[in-house]
């Protein structure tokens, strides 16, 4: 070996991996810098809950087409309002039953036309939801 190829004698021990010859100045001096915090177990508990409220908020609002709905109406609107708002739009009304908001109300209606979800929406409803999401379409029973 030439010159340029020799290597230094602290290059050697490196590379000897004996812990003996490592000099001082290379050896880790303090506490062991390893993560302590739960940070990974947030990340595997956190992932699989938002993935599953993905798919329930994406299933809230999936109605097929033909199938009754939940139709939400803006606060302030009246069952009789939103009764006719239904009519009009070409669906049948199920059941009213109280909103989400303190003076709105949910009329399940199944449609009677193809674009009934649509046009009752462009009739003043607020949206159109999955009517599992309230209990569905059979009539509310008192216990």
């Amino acid at each position: 070996m030439n010159e340029a190829q020799q290597l230094t004698e602290a290059e050697l021990s490196a590379l000897a991996l004996s812990g003996r010859d490592v000099p001082a100045e290379w050896r880790r001096v303090g506490p062991d810098v390893r993560r302590t915090g739960n940070g990974s177990l947030l990340v595997a508990l956190l992932v699989p809950l938002l993935g599953v409220l993905g798919v329930l908020w994406l299933e809230m609002f999936s109605v097929k087409d033909g199938a009754p709905g939940a139709i939400l109406f803006w606060p302030g609107t009246t069952e009789a309002q939103a009764f006719a708002a239904i009519v009009d739009a070409g669906g049948l009304p199920i059941r009213a039953q109280p909103g989400v908001f303190d003076d709105s109300v949910v009329w399940m209606a199944a449609p009677a036309q193809p674009d009934f979800f649509a046009r009752v929406v462009a009739a003043g409803a607020l949206t159109v939801m999955n009517p599992l999401a309230f209990g569905g379409c059979s009539p509310v029973v008192a216990p």
